[in-house]
């Protein structure tokens, strides 16, 4: 049997099984954006870096998949293709897997800066085929796609930090293997052969914006100053938890708690929106929420 064979589209591919390929690749592409921030406290012991070029680090790697999203969402619309979805995913796999085997600063930075584009790519191509495959179930099917996505993120420092105080941070490569054992999955779901909406007459990038660039621009400053603090939390407070004489893996323990709540919230969050105004509940849970964890 060929490889050709081996990851060709099935065609009995059901949409369940297509859209819940989609949302578990969402699952990975988290997993991978988190797991640079989840073994700080390893990169500080063992590499001897300090805390500024670490906060560099995990920033340029945040900014780079969040700034660019837009952009990127921008010609998806114009010419993406939904075999990028699968690609993007290897992408981020490999890139992020081999940040434990980098010893140089810079190219610490280089890969993952290159290994968040995939991240970029994944997140509004996501969105977009789980719409497409969706049809009538599109709402609960995005709801997955995200909530997924989520806990992604939040079980990486407790898969993480245990694999790496048994074989060091080369073993991050050992993350390789989900990854693109779940892109196989999505090119048997026949995710990379959906055909996406046409937008042939789409217009210029901020064109397209027209009268509502100053509420998109609001949301993203409330997102983005949302990331701020969680960033915070994610490399700080391990860190300070272990010099008051914790273990990394019950400082893991405690990061994975807090993001589970923030899965949790999502959730929640999705069914107050409902019930309440959804122009009011970003600003005020977001402002809460900041602030009470910098009062912290």
């Amino acid at each position: 049997m060929s490889f050709i064979n081996i990851i060709g589209p099935n065609r009995a591919a059901s949409v369940r099984g297509r859209l819940w390929a989609i949302a578990g690749g969402h699952f990975w592409v988290d997993f991978y954006m988190n797991l640079l921030p989840a073994v700080v406290p390893f990169l500080v012991v063992e590499r001897g870096m300090s805390l500024t070029s670490l906060g560099v680090v995990v920033t340029t790697l945040t900014l780079t998949s969040s700034v660019l999203q837009p952009y990127l969402g921008y010609l998806i619309d114009r010419r993406g293709r939904s075999w990028l979805l699968p690609i993007s995913l290897a992408w981020i796999a490999v890139g992020m897997s081999l940040v434990g085997v980098l010893e140089n600063y810079w190219a610490l930075i280089l890969i993952a800066s290159i290994a968040a584009i995939g991240s970029g790519i994944y997140h509004p191509l996501g969105s977009i085929l789980t719409t497409t495959v969706g049809h009538e179930r599109k709402t609960a099917a995005l709801g997955n796609f995200s909530v997924l996505g989520n806990l992604g993120y939040s079980l990486t420092p407790l898969a993480a930090v245990p694999l790496v105080e048994s074989l060091g941070l080369s073993g991050l490569t050992l993350f390789m293997i989900p990854g693109l054992v779940w892109v196989i999955f999505l090119f048997k779901q026949g995710v990379g052969t959906v055909t996406l909406p046409s937008k042939k007459h789409q217009e210029p990038f901020w064109a397209s914006l027209g009268p509502k660039w100053k509420a998109l621009l609001s949301l993203n400053i409330i997102v983005g100053l949302r990331a701020w603090v969680q960033t915070i939390v994610l490399i700080f407070i391990p860190l300070l938890y272990i010099k008051q004489g914790h273990t990394k893996v019950e400082a893991s323990q405690l990061l994975t708690l807090f993001l589970l709540s923030g899965t949790l919230g999502t959730w929640l969050g999705g069914m107050l929106a409902d019930r309440f105004s959804r122009r009011q509940m970003p600003g005020r849970l977001g402002y809460r929420y900041s602030g009470g964890l910098l009062g912290t």
